[in-house]
């Protein structure tokens, strides 16, 4: 609640300094999650690093999409019925960058799934640590959802990450 009559500049003011808290709280975030989840990144590196070396590779139903005019994209999928509606948005914003940035953000998305899995179970005090630790494994390094390098498949990838950042902080 702004008080009436408070200058634009103290607004301002007081935004920044909450935006900075809200920055510092971030880096404490990613640092924290760093220290305590060192392992399971490594593991998750190890295990899905080889989706660089086939950051430019076009598969099966992505030659729809791939150089493909904008007003295209956005025929195919309204004829489609794609049920999440931001997926011709989200195409003609990506593909100008390149295949490689669906696999940069593809990458990044399914660590962030992973970390969330594992605080969720974590959470749910179901399973012992050591049990935790086996799962939250076996999540990382076996290939689920082998098609995630298609770049068609990336708004899916978007909605599960969403998922599981709602479940985590329901």
């Amino acid at each position: 609640h702004i008080p009436f009559g408070t200058s634009m500049l103290i607004i301002l003011e007081k935004w920044e300094i909450e935006r900075g808290e809200l920055c510092k709280k971030q880096l404490l975030f990613w640092i924290t999650m760093f220290r305590e989840n060192k392992s399971l990144i490594y593991f998750y590196i190890i295990s899905h690093i080889g989706i660089f070396f086939i950051s430019d590779a076009i598969y099966w139903d992505d030659w729809e999409i791939y150089n493909t005019p904008k007003e295209e994209i956005f025929n195919i999928f309204s004829q489609a019925g794609s049920f999440v509606p931001f997926t011709p948005y989200l195409h003609t914003y990506l593909l100008p960058l390149g295949p490689w940035t669906y696999r940069l953000l593809t990458f990044v998305f399914f660590f962030v799934i992973t970390y969330c899995f594992d605080r969720i179970i974590f959470n749910s005090k179901l399973v012992n640590s050591e049990i935790r630790d086996l799962l939250v494994l076996f999540f990382t390094v076996l290939p689920f959802n082998i098609a995630r390098v298609a770049l068609i498949m990336f708004p899916s990838t978007v909605c599960l990450t969403l998922f599981f950042i709602a479940w985590r902080y329901k």
